[in-house]
């Protein structure tokens, strides 16, 4: 005998296997909510729907301060990504795998952190909630190039820093940076449209020892500025970068008796003048590097940048510090605008001089204070 279904009872079994399959299907498509705790699911594209793929996404949370980080999920083929999280404020952060969408963007395109909770492409997640996210990731610009030396042979392994300017902070960002190749190119992926200035560092001894777009050692002072380079999407730049050609100065530091040049250093400063014509002094100064003297005591100051004002100082054992034109301080050193020369320390007529000091019976009066004075200007003036 062959058994037989009801239709009613076969119309319930056909809904609880349909059921079944819509909790499988759910499981598949959006996290399962434990209690207290909600759900994100979304997908991510390009502004032409193309899908993003491998693209780290962390859910910021607000903590009552910042964005803080909660959770890390990766795109799949097709884009999607989903979170379960504890319910709160959050923020969606995208890191893109491409070479054309802006690296580390907010949901909305945005680099900047939102101002906090209720701002603009920011969540509100309530515990059982789970919203679907529509991302669609900003394009972006390419900072490219290659940078050469003033003698036209490609510079590797310079340190090549974008900065953009944060109109909001009225300055520049600091953003990413990247190490030349052996070619001299470089590519910093993927950036916002807007202003950027670029730095190099870490440049040959014919170059300014550390130079922007335009040369100079400073910052521009503004988007408007020259040494500043406007991107707008699809835009790629700076391509080749000449670099500014930098002052190498030759110097010799001849030592005191019995010192050995090569147990000296010269350390190299950019001063800042006051007054005006012959009445310009030192005013304040910045320690620029550090130099290695020679055993024949010559010593070289590289990447100096043309027009700018230095001086120099070094000390050797058992004598106190000399400054170029025999100071012993830098405020009262000579000072020099770079240009190709040579310039020389001269410590031969330095030297220590002993003193013992004794009590009324010429006995040695260890721990006695002693203050040493010099003659300046018509008048006694202590040392220490």
């Amino acid at each position: 005998m062959t058994a037989t279904t009801s239709p009613s009872r076969a119309r319930r079994l056909w809904s609880l296997v349909l059921a079944a399959v819509l909790v499988l299907a759910g499981a598949v498509t959006a996290p399962a909510q434990a209690a207290g705790e909600a759900a994100l699911t979304g997908t991510a594209h390009d502004a032409d729907g193309v899908p993003v793929a491998d693209a780290s996404v962390e859910a910021r949370r607000w903590d009552g301060t910042q964005w803080a980080w909660e959770s890390t999920a990766f795109t799949g083929p097709d884009g999607s990504f989903s979170f379960e999280v504890t319910p709160g404020d959050y923020a969606l952060w995208f890191d893109p795998a491409g070479e054309s969408l802006v690296y580390d963007q907010y949901l909305g395109g945005g680099t900047a952190d939102p101002a906090g909770p209720g701002a603009a492409h920011t969540l509100a997640l309530a515990e059982g909630t789970n919203p679907a996210v529509d991302a669609v990731l900003a394009l972006g610009a390419s900072l490219t190039g290659a940078v050469t030396a003033p003698e036209g042979y490609p510079i590797a392994d310079a340190v090549v820093h974008a900065y953009r300017w944060d109109t909001e902070a009225g300055g520049w960002s600091s953003g990413v940076q990247a190490i030349t190749t052996l070619s001299g190119g470089f590519h910093l992926g993927a950036v916002p449209p807007g202003d950027y200035t670029l730095h190099f560092s870490g440049l040959p001894e014919t170059a300014a020892q550390e130079q922007y777009l335009d040369g100079s050692a400073s910052a521009p002072l503004g988007p408007q500025s020259p040494g500043v380079l406007h991107l707008d999407v699809g835009d790629s730049g700076p391509g080749e970068v000449v670099l500014a050609a930098g002052a190498l100065i030759e110097g010799l530091v001849v030592p005191p008796v019995g010192v050995a040049p090569s147990s000296l250093a010269v350390d190299v400063y950019e001063v800042f003048l006051a007054g005006t014509g012959d009445n310009q002094v030192i005013d304040s100064w910045a320690l620029a590097g550090r130099e290695p003297v020679a055993a024949n005591g010559a010593f070289r100051l590289r990447n100096l940048e043309p027009g700018r004002h230095y001086s120099v100082g070094a000390t050797a054992p058992g004598v106190v510090s000399l400054y170029l034109g025999g100071a012993s301080g830098l405020r009262d050193a000579t000072w020099f605008t770079v240009a190709d020369g040579a310039i020389t320390l001269d410590f031969s007529g330095t030297g220590g001089a002993d003193v013992l000091v004794t009590d009324d019976d010429g006995t040695p009066a260890p721990y006695a204070e002693v203050e040493l004075f010099r003659w300046v200007d018509g008048d006694w003036a202590s040392t220490g």
